[in-house]
């Protein structure tokens, strides 16, 4: 049995080449698409010899009516076989259009595909900006109270309103510290600064003129907290700018005599050097700065170069003193105020010795001078007489006697003019050494 089978399925195989060999390449394509073949086969390879001889006239029987049918059917559909060959023809020619479009479409898909990609991102873009100008719209009071910023401070600085101003400048610079890549920021800050540096020019400004302690505290206050100084900066700039002060208060002192000049320039110059020295002892030197000498040596150049200058103006001034009492007066303010500077470790009074007694010595030679002058002047044309005898020149003389003391000059000297005028001259260089005489003169004596 089973090689009754094995046969039967040889059979078939040989037939089926048998057909496929001998039928051309679209009968092959039908045949495969058959899919009652291999039943048929089956069947066949079943039949009989009688029966296989009948195959061919029953299958060309079953052809005829097959053919018959399909002319008949044909004639009675003939309309829906022409619509459907005109359907089969547009399908035809809209599949190659559609293979046309597609390969067209293969080729755009993508260049669409960037399109699409760069519109989402530009999509992605503008929704971003679309959200940052909604939130600039929210956000616009802020916004304008930033950029108003400097336009607010330099009110304030104008009006001297310096505690909010500083407290505008500390958040000015919180923002930009806080967004350093916002250009608005970063510029309204910049122009703060600009306004930051009018402000302490006005502060300094405050230091030039006349203020008490309390004023200088809030001042010196005010140039910490600004930050453009540090700590020894600010000390120096002090001093500086109060120097100024008293030094265009100086310069602006009048007076109708050099001798009333160095009196209020001294009277000045006491008050001021120590109005100064007790506010920077206040302001900055606490018992730490005491302790270790911190800014005291800022302190010292400044008093030293402050008493300096009144020494240098007072050596210039006292040329145009010419009597002693004057330089007297003079000397007694000058001593007073080199004590009273003594306080703050100023005592400037041995400077001031060297310049009275070259004044001193001055006057006393320029009297003498002048005494000279008149006496050559006088005895260039003078007939110096005999020795009188005569009873009035003895009267004259007894009277005299009797109203002078030992210390007084001969009476001699009266019978000529010349040396009487001489006599008096040096006695009037003397007068003016009797107001101030330094015991150091008398090495010129």
């Amino acid at each position: 049995m089973a090689e009754l089978l094995t046969d039967t399925k040889e059979v078939r195989e040989s037939i089926r080449e048998l057909l496929f060999t001998e039928c051309g390449e679209e009968v092959q394509e039908d045949l495969l698409a058959w899919e009652e073949l291999d039943p048929y086969l089956e069947e066949l390879c079943s039949f009989g010899v009688e029966r296989l001889s009948r195959e061919p006239d029953v299958l060309a029987g079953e052809y005829s009516r097959i053919q018959k049918q399909l002319q008949d059917v044909a004639c009675s559909n003939y309309r829906a076989l022409i619509d459907s060959f005109e359907s089969s023809g547009s399908v035809r020619d809209g599949v190659s259009d559609v293979k046309i479009h597609l390969k067209s479409l293969s080729e755009t898909a993508p260049k669409l595909s960037d399109a699409v990609r760069h519109f989402s991102r530009d999509a992605s873009e503008a929704e971003s900006r679309r959200q940052t100008k909604l939130k600039i719209l929210n956000e616009y009071p802020r916004i304008l109270e930033t950029l108003e910023i400097p336009q607010l401070m330099l009110s304030l600085v104008r009006l001297e309103l310096h505690d909010e101003a500083l407290e505008l400048m500390a958040y000015t610079r919180k923002l930009s510290r806080n967004y350093p890549d916002v250009q608005e920021i970063q510029k309204v800050a910049s122009e703060v600064d600009e306004i930051t540096t009018i402000m302490v020019n006005q502060l300094l400004m405050l230091l030039r003129s006349s203020i008490q302690l309390p004023m200088c505290l809030r001042v010196v206050s005010y140039l910490r907290r600004v930050q453009h100084f540090n700590e020894a900066d600010i000390r120096r700039v002090f001093l500086q700018y109060r120097g100024k002060w008293m030094r265009s208060a100086l310069q602006s002192t009048a007076a109708p005599s050099a001798q009333g000049l160095l009196e209020r320039i001294s009277d000045d110059t006491r008050s001021m050097i120590f109005e100064i020295a007790t506010q920077y002892r206040a302001v900055f030197l606490d018992e730490h700065d005491s302790q270790h000498d911190t800014g005291l040596s800022i302190l010292h150049d400044w008093i030293v170069q402050g008493v300096e200058n009144y020494v240098s103006t007072v050596e210039t001034a006292l040329k145009d003193i010419k009597d002693g009492a004057g330089l007297a007066t003079v000397l007694q303010q000058s001593m007073y105020c080199g004590q009273s500077l003594g306080r703050v470790g100023a005592d400037f009074r041995p400077l001031l010795a060297p310049l009275f007694e070259n004044a001193v010595e001055r006057i006393y030679a320029s009297s003498l001078e002048v005494a000279l002058h008149r006496f050559r002047a006088m005895t260039s044309d003078y007939n110096w007489p005999n020795k009188g005898n005569s009873t009035q020149v003895k009267e004259t003389r007894r009277r005299v006697e009797a109203n002078v003391d030992q210390h007084s000059p001969p009476v001699e000297i009266l019978e000529h003019s010349p040396l009487a005028v001489f006599t008096n001259g040096l006695l009037a260089a003397h007068n003016e050494l009797r107001f101030c005489c330094p015991l150091s003169l008398e090495r010129v004596t």
